[in-house]
């Protein structure tokens, strides 16, 4: 079991979760055997701590171990989002390091690779991603994927072919894939909606 709570201390001063849900649900990131779950909350939740944290935790406990992702519909939002990881101490790149010729290298301290939905399924991107044991052997693996805001990735996959690529990104390689969103479809596996 990983302490959240000691996570979220090194966030905030007197850290508590501020809901039970907002606890369990960001417990089942990291602890639960499920490996796609999914959370529609409000505005100020706090959605994204329910990611943040586990990957600080696991961070802490597995230093180096893990590279994790965030993707999310807008440039403006991943910028946002980059900030928001910088400052709970995480090392953040963009997806597009995954093209470099000296990917391994660059990404040697990274802990979250932050881009746009259609980054993942730009074709150098998602080929990288594929071959993910071939480039990085057993010295990176894949952490926890997060789809943020992800209602927009339901509404725009049908008009915008590359997302097309993304569904074959062997998403059963990853420690956990996770949608957050403040409205979401209930077709998903393990739900929280508060």
């Amino acid at each position: 079991m990983y302490d959240l709570v000691k996570a979220g201390g090194e966030l905030f001063e007197n850290f508590e979760f501020k809901s039970s849900v907002q606890e369990r649900f960001t417990s089942a990131v990291i602890n639960s055997n499920e490996r796609l779950l999914a959370l529609q909350a409000i505005t100020a939740f706090g959605r994204s701590l329910t990611f943040i944290l586990p990957v600080l935790a696991l961070k802490r406990k597995q230093p180096g171990k893990y590279v994790h992702f965030v993707a999310v519909p807008y440039e403006s939002l991943k910028m946002a989002t980059r900030t928001k990881l910088e400052n709970a101490g995480l090392v953040v790149g963009e997806t597009g390091m995954l093209t470099d010729l000296h990917a391994e290298a660059n990404l040697s301290g990274v802990d979250v690779l932050v881009g746009c939905f259609d980054s993942y399924g730009d074709a150098g991107v998602a080929d990288v991603m594929k071959l993910w044991e071939k480039v990085f052997g057993t010295r990176r693996s894949r952490g926890i994927f997060v789809f943020d805001e992800a209602h927009v990735l339901w509404l725009e996959k049908s008009f915008r072919n590359i997302f097309h690529s993304v569904k074959g990104l062997n998403w059963k390689s990853f420690l956990k894939v996770v949608f957050v969103s403040a409205t979401l479809s209930s077709k998903l596996g393990l739900f929280f909606i508060v």
